[in-house]
């Protein structure tokens, strides 16, 4: 029963990171009307942090019968479906340092514009929330989808183009 239940939040661990930093947002939104909100935001850390290392621990690189049957019966019809989240999770993924300056650059811009346009803790809080945990959510749920279309992702490839099969001609 235990095993089972860690397999379960193994395999589902890296899927809890958007829900969680929606969640958290939410619970920043809703601080002031809620009491023990530092608890629940701190339990919910301690549950994403955990969730993560199963998941780590369960895939360690490979893919697991869970995974397998999730991939797409019409993998390449998604893949064209789906065109411009995975153009997007390349393009984000090839700059990465520009990515994470953008991302450094909104949370210094949330905390100390926050504080130049004089806004209490709960305006800031709720800003970073929107202006950076929101994007990062947004861009884990694109990696989500490109893991599941990554067979058929025409921009893994590295430019490199298959050559048509005799079948095919």
């Amino acid at each position: 029963m235990a095993k089972d239940l860690a397999r379960l939040i193994g395999h589902y661990g890296a899927r809890a990171i958007p829900i969680y930093l929606i969640g958290s947002v939410a619970v920043d939104i809703a601080a002031p009307r809620l009491a023990g909100s530092t608890a629940l935001s701190t339990a919910t850390s301690l549950a994403l942090l955990a969730s993560v290392m199963c998941n780590f621990a369960y895939h360690e690189r490979q893919l697991c019968e869970r995974c397998m049957a999730a991939m797409p019966l019409d993998g390449p019809e998604r893949a064209d479906r789906y065109d411009r989240t995975l153009r997007t999770v390349h393009k984000v993924w090839s700059h990465t340092k520009r990515t994470l300056l953008i991302m450094l650059g909104m949370a210094l811009l949330t905390f100390f514009g926050g504080r130049l346009l004089d806004m209490s803790q709960y305006e800031r809080t709720v800003a970073f929330g929107l202006l950076v945990c929101v994007p990062i959510a947004l861009f884990l749920l694109a990696v989500d989808r490109h893991d599941k279309l990554r067979p058929w992702c025409p921009y893994c490839r590295w430019g490199w183009k298959p050559k048509p099969s005799p079948a095919n001609s």
